[in-house]
């Protein structure tokens, strides 16, 4: 038996697909004096450039809505974490919206948690 086992195996061209271009919406709007930030989509590094020119400058009062984000990864955490250093700088807070269990677990995994307050809906962040 010869020593390299691959020898016998045949080669095939392997297909190796391109990135794809960053799947992700973002809309911006006000809700009394929240900045409601919702995105669709994947939050992940090709989308984070997106993201952060809807944040503009961060306002005070912050609400993601993530109710239709259907991936996200630690580029996402650090924006969600820089938001909300922003508007902690200017007296206010950041609220998250509608996280899947994904998310939420690795809000709880970061302690994001516990400085973000989360709510099921967007009505309820606003209340």
């Amino acid at each position: 038996m010869s020593g390299d086992l691959w020898a016998s195996v045949p080669r095939r061209p392997v297909h190796v697909p391109t990135p794809r271009a960053a799947d992700l919406r973002v809309r911006r709007y006000p809700a009394g004096h929240w900045c409601v930030v919702e995105a669709v989509g994947e939050i992940d590094l090709q989308g984070i450039p997106l993201l952060r020119q809807h944040l503009g400058d961060v306002p005070p009062h912050l609400l993601f809505d993530l109710s239709g984000v259907t991936f996200m990864d630690a580029s996402g955490l650090g924006v969600l974490s820089l938001s909300l250093r922003a508007a902690r700088l200017a007296g206010g807070s950041v609220r998250i919206a509608g996280a899947s269990a994904q998310i939420r677990a690795m809000l709880a995994s970061t302690g994001l948690d516990r400085v973000m307050a989360t709510f099921p809906t967007v009505d309820d962040a606003l209340v």
